[in-house]
């Protein structure tokens, strides 16, 4: 997707949010998802939060930064 733009947080989820939407509703619900997966003891250091594949977000395990 051109209007997006891929983020790393400091947890090490990489995020990848669509410039054509709400960007702060994204970002909150990204940490969201965060925060749920730390408090149920899920990793979150290799995954993307991506908010380009339609209405909701996939989480993606196991995402390589480099690899985009």
């Amino acid at each position: 997707m051109n209007n997006s733009l891929l983020f790393e947080t400091q947890y090490g989820t990489a995020i990848r949010i669509n410039l054509s939407e709400d960007v702060n509703y994204q970002i909150v619900f990204a940490m969201k998802i965060i925060n749920d997966r730390l408090n149920n003891n899920l990793t979150v250091a290799s995954g993307l939060i991506d908010f380009t594949k339609g209405d909701s977000p996939v989480y993606i395990e196991d995402f390589k930064m480099e690899e985009y």
